[in-house]
């Protein structure tokens, strides 16, 4: 491992910036998946002792740590960005699904990059809401603790196979089909901030086959071919599916994938569930729904609220 910086980055971040003689695609992995999390993400002689990840924003991102004289510490924190293989932003100022949480440390980030042949750069920082809290950390052993642990880290990638981080490799995921998949690679980077990951070419300068990661989560791309029965929401007039995204500012993100040349469905809206909720279409005739939450119900309170915004409906009128 290489060290290019550690240290205060300003009166409210800490930062470790290295060089990691692993692959990004498996230093990814050991972020992202559980166990091999638990391999590395605490300086010995503490250690990981039980960890429940779920890398999409809004998801929950806890652990238990365990120190060597049966000292634990649980904390419980919320993934705010995770785009694939590049950038993972995570907080313990909230809980899973945005919920509050009653005490706030420091906000973390993990930003990737290769680094020549089969090597990582990895920025990995945090950023406190006071210089307080920051010079506890110091105090702490941010600088020994964290390149411990970075060390921890690329001896573990090491041995993980990157091949198994492919990012199609997805219990679920969403096939657009569109007319135009190579323009839509482009407009869903720039509308959702969207990465790609995969394009096979296809014929006549159409795509047999693309991928893209949004959110968190893998949207894979083909160009319509009636001929074959695959065919675009233009071309069959409309479509019976939406997507959703959760985000952190629904009327942000409506207002940049408008700019990028999405048609407003629905303006951000305070909706009776708890969510700020709008809608867009894409050019390709994909509808996306847009949502950020503003307050957690039980689902006696969503039917009470429901109730009374819809009474038709909750009657039965």
């Amino acid at each position: 491992m290489k060290t290019h910086f550690v240290g205060k980055m300003d009166d409210l971040t800490l930062l470790l910036d290295v060089t990691l003689d692993a692959p990004r695609a498996s230093v990814w992995r050991c972020w992202t998946e559980t166990e091999l999390l638990k391999a590395w993400h605490c300086p010995k002689p503490w250690r990981v002792e039980a960890a429940d990840l779920a890398p999409r924003p809004g998801g929950r991102f806890n652990a238990v740590f365990a120190g060597p004289n049966g000292e634990r510490h649980d904390h419980k924190g919320m993934y705010l960005v995770v785009d694939t293989l590049s950038r993972l932003i995570f907080t313990d100022a909230y809980t899973e699904g945005f919920i509050p949480a009653e005490k706030h440390f420091m906000t973390g980030f993990a930003e990737f990059s290769d680094d020549g042949a089969g090597k990582t750069r990895m920025a990995w920082g945090a950023r406190h809401k006071n210089r307080e809290d920051l010079d506890q950390h110091l105090e702490m052993g941010f600088e020994e603790g964290w390149r411990s642990a970075a060390q921890q880290l690329e001896d573990a990638a090491r041995g993980v196979d990157p091949n198994g981080a492919h990012p199609g490799a997805t219990p679920l995921a969403p096939h657009l089909v569109v007319d135009g998949a190579a323009e839509a690679i482009r407009f869903y980077g720039e509308a959702f901030g969207a990465a790609e990951y995969l394009r096979l070419p296809g014929a006549n300068g159409r795509l047999m086959h693309a991928g893209v990661t949004l959110n968190g989560a893998v949207v894979m791309l083909v160009d319509e071919n009636p001929a074959w029965g695959i065919a675009s929401p233009k071309t069959l007039k409309g479509t019976p599916v939406t997507l959703h995204l959760a985000v952190a500012d629904a009327d942000a993100a409506i207002a940049r994938a408008a700019a990028a040349g999405a048609s407003v469905v629905m303006p951000a809206t305070d909706m009776f569930w708890g969510d700020r909720y709008g809608m867009v279409e894409d050019p390709f005739g994909h509808r996306w729904s847009i949502a950020s939450p503003r307050a957690a119900l039980t689902a006696a309170e969503m039917q009470a609220a429901a109730a009374k915004a819809m009474p038709e409906f909750a009657t039965g009128a």
